[in-house]
C-alpha cells in the first residue's frame, strides 16, 4: 500500500543459507521499515544476515551473536553514512530458524506477529520513545 512519500523505502529479505562451521540450514527473515529514505533499510537488509553468519558467537551462542550484529550492522551503517549529512534510519524485525528454535529480534516499532488458530500472538516489544521502559 502506497503511504505518504512518492518512493518505497522498506526492504525484506528472506533466505535459507547453510551456515559452514555447523553444516545447519539457517532460515533468515526480515523486514526493514526505511524512515527518511530508503538508504538505511537498504544498508541493514544487505549487511545484517552476512554479520551474523560471521559473528565468532554463531552459531554457539546464537542469542548474543544476534544482538551483537544488529549493534554491529548499526554502528557500520554510522561509521559509513557520517558527514553525509542523510538523515535516514529504520526500524527492523527479523526471525531466524535453526534446529527447529525461531529467534525473533526487532529494532524500533516493527513488530512480530504468530497466528494461531486465528489469533494474533506479538512475538515481539515495540521499542517506543514513550515506554517508560525504553527512557
Amino acid at each position: 500500500m502506497k503511504g505518504k512519500r512518492p518512493n518505497m523505502e522498506d526492504f525484506h529479505h528472506a533466505e535459507f543459507k547453510r551456515d559452514s562451521r555447523s553444516g545447519e540450514v539457517v532460515g533468515f527473515f526480515g523486514v526493514f521499515d526505511g524512515h527518511g529514505g530508503p538508504h538505511a533499510a537498504h544498508y541493514v537488509k544487505t549487511n545484517l544476515l552476512n554479520n551474523l553468519f560471521q559473528h565468532a558467537k554463531f552459531p554457539s551462542d546464537i542469542l548474543a551473536a544476534v544482538t551483537e550484529s544488529y549493534a554491529a550492522t548499526d554502528e557500520q551503517y554510522m561509521r559509513q553514512d557520517a558527514g553525509t549529512r542523510k538523515e535516514a534510519g529504520c526500524t527492523a524485525v527479523t526471525l531466524i530458524v535453526y534446529q527447529h528454535r525461531l529467534i525473533v529480534a526487532n529494532v524500533g516499532d516493527s513488530r512480530a506477529v504468530l497466528c494461531r488458530g486465528g489469533e494474533a500472538i506479538a512475538v515481539s516489544v515495540d521499542h517506543k520513545p514513550n515506554n517508560k521502559e525504553e527512557r
